[in-house]
């Protein structure tokens, strides 16, 4: 039986095969004390390709140039608004960079690291990408269902005045929420958030269910769908064995011919969504012998341009025109943040 990303790779369109080639590493090992890192959580690039190293042992980020050089360190450490504590996620967006602690606590900086808002976000947030002052696309997990305790991942928009947006849904939705309305807007079994926001504040939804990569736009204060396209072909049965664990049971308790209304039944290869500096759209595919793959996604005609493949035990964070960056862990447990061309 094939993998479902290898199905995805063998039907999907004849496109340009190309590699992540290792280029260069920012920081050091035992070098100065800000080009050291305790443990990279995550990475991210602005449009002038410098790059963000979140680290959460120092509760810093690092700003280095793309070819390493050092620029600045920011943040404080502590576990009140406007502080760090083990943060896990970071997004920079036009003119500002969004850090997201455990604690769900959001801060917004300034590209020179001046702190400039802090927020909370509902309790199991797992990401927050900024969409204008106040208002977060944003991953959430926790809820109980009418299953009982389960797994549940949950895309949201929130919005100033919405206070409740702890949505208890045992299927991983993708939802809209606002002060007046609530829209499902897919679904999603694999990996993190699978949204970005576009360059004139459009959102991008690749679905883990059915494979599909969807805009959507807010119109007077509602949520519109606009173009959609299949990127990844939906790879068959969702396992039991995963099944089992969505609905908190043991696989010997879930019918291998079951419908379940709350768990989906199929699953696609789609595992994660990325938006390059130059507006391409990186769509994570299946990983493979232990290789990370993506497909480069023309945003203009959502048409695949190219299939890419990483060096093994390499995770790519962010894309910079021709260019990519990533973490990588060595034998020692050391983290590396590393530069890539892609060719």
């Amino acid at each position: 039986m094939l993998l479902p990303s290898l199905i995805a790779l063998i039907v999907a369109p004849q496109v340009a095969q190309v590699e992540a080639v290792p280029d260069h590493e920012i920081g050091s090992t035992d070098g100065a004390l800000e080009e050291v890192f305790g443990w990279v959580a995550d990475v991210a690039v602005d449009a002038d390709r410098n790059v963000y190293v979140l680290d959460q042992r120092s509760d810093r980020i690092r700003v280095f140039t793309e070819a390493g050089g050092y620029i600045r360190t920011f943040g404080q450490r502590g576990g009140n608004p406007g502080q760090l504590n083990r943060p896990i996620d970071i997004d920079v967006g036009g003119e500002a960079i969004t850090v997201l602690n455990p604690s769900a606590i959001v801060n917004d900086y300034s590209l020179t690291g001046q702190l400039l808002t802090t927020g909370r976000l509902p309790f199991g947030a797992q990401s927050a990408i900024r969409i204008a002052d106040g208002t977060y696309v944003s991953l959430n997990e926790g809820g109980i269902s009418r299953q009982g305790p389960v797994p549940v991942e949950s895309l949201l928009i929130l919005g100033p005045g919405v206070t409740d947006t702890l949505l208890s849904v045992p299927s991983h939705d993708l939802l809209y929420t606002g002060p007046n309305a609530t829209a499902s807007i897919g679904t999603s079994l694999c990996g993190l958030a699978h949204a970005v926001v576009g360059a004139d504040g459009e959102i991008w939804v690749a679905s883990g269910l059915d494979g599909t990569l969807t805009e959507w736009r807010t119109v007077d204060g509602t949520l519109e769908r606009g173009r959609s396209a299949e990127v990844a072909p939906a790879g068959g049965p969702l396992p039991d064995t995963l099944r089992a664990q969505v609905l908190g049971q043991l696989p010997s308790q879930i019918e291998p011919t079951s419908e379940d209304l709350y768990v989906p039944s199929t699953l696609s290869s789609v595992c994660g969504l990325e938006r390059s500096t130059d507006g391409t759209l990186w769509i994570r595919l299946d990983d493979v012998d232990g290789r990370e793959h993506w497909r480069a996604i023309e945003a203009e005609t959502l048409s695949p341009t190219m299939d890419l493949t990483a060096p093994e035990g390499v995770e790519l964070r962010a894309f910079a025109g021709g260019g990519a960056v990533g973490i990588r862990i060595d034998d020692e447990r050391v983290p590396h943040v590393g530069v890539y061309r892609i060719e």
